[in-house]
């Protein structure tokens, strides 16, 4: 200490020296640790690297005007299709008056009876297709619109399943039409989040009680400001090939149709006489199989597509 004491310049030149090795230790020690550090990051990149390059298709310039081009294709048809649905090619233009849309609904009733004549399908007596609101008279000016579109689904439901040769119709039957303010306020309450309200708040229109039916607000679809449908139920009998048939037809429909709910039972007629033939005495042997006949429920919504327009601003 004393020989420090008398040197102090080499006491000073002592002391950096050994503050510099400390240093230069620790700048060793921290290049050390970073190298570690973007030696695994390298790794990291490699393996990044190696997985892009094994995706299919593979990443480059080429496949990626492809995809653009696929989405604009894509893109291009959903609109089409939007303008299509929107546009409801598949509805004619309403009558203009009551008095026509009576004469319609006549003409469609008459056209209905034919057909289910034509392909042996039973029928009441006084059967008019969910209709018999209007048998004496037409709609209300404010319901030849939703009446008209109501009329066209229901024939063309029918026209399907007598094509598909069920034993009876037992019933078609539809929502209470609404007026385009009606449809408006339901529009509105769906867009603040009571679409449930909305659904069973609608004001109701008098008619026949059996030419409605109060659908499952479940069924519906739940699109506010996108879209909004009508339900319709379908009830016959028959076998189960009728219904095979009737469903797979509604599925290549032109019609925006969609099956929502399908509800099988026995057909009560054909149990009754299934019982008295089996109680019956008969020297005919029994049939191993027989033919089983069944009642059956279609329900389905017919969805239409609103404009951009209606859909609510987030």
């Amino acid at each position: 200490m004393d020989a420090l004491k008398k040197h102090p310049l080499f006491a000073a030149i002592l002391l950096a020296s050994v503050v510099a090795c400390v240093a230069q230790g620790w700048l060793i020690y921290t290049t050390r640790e970073r190298a570690k550090r973007a030696a695994i990051q390298l790794e990291a990149k490699r393996q990044e690297r190696d997985w892009l390059a094994r995706q299919k298709p593979a990443l480059s310039e080429e496949n990626a005007r492809a995809i653009e081009a696929d989405v604009a294709t894509a893109t291009k048809r959903v609109a089409e299709l939007r303008a299509t649905l929107t546009g409801k090619a598949w509805l004619p233009t309403p009558p203009a008056r009551p008095i026509d849309a009576y004469f319609t609904l006549a003409t469609f009733t008459e056209k209905m009876r034919a057909l289910a004549v034509n392909q042996q399908v039973g029928l009441r007596a006084e059967e008019r297709f969910g209709f018999s609101t209007y048998a004496n008279e037409g709609p209300e000016s404010d319901l030849l619109g939703a009446v008209h579109r109501q009329r066209v689904v229901i024939q063309h439901l029918l026209e399907t399943l007598f094509e598909a040769r069920p034993t009876t119709l037992v019933a078609a039957v539809r929502e209470r039409p609404l007026t385009d303010a009606q449809r408006a306020a339901r529009r509105t309450a769906a867009a603040n989040a009571n679409g449930a309200e909305a659904s069973s708040g609608s004001a109701r229109s008098a008619g026949q009680l059996a030419d409605f039916f109060e659908p499952d607000a479940r069924l519906r679809l739940q699109a506010p400001g996108l879209a909004e449908g009508e339900l319709y139920r379908v009830e016959f009998t028959g076998q189960t090939q009728a219904l095979r048939a009737f469903l797979n037809s509604l599925s290549a429909s032109p019609l925006p149709l969609f099956v929502r709910a399908v509800e099988v039972e026995p057909s009560a007629e054909v149990s009754a006489a299934a019982v008295a033939a089996a109680t019956a005495p008969s020297a005919a042997p029994v049939p191993l199989v027989t033919q089983n006949f069944s009642k059956f429920a279609v329900v389905v919504e017919c969805v239409d597509v609103l404009p951009v327009s209606s859909a609510p601003s987030s």
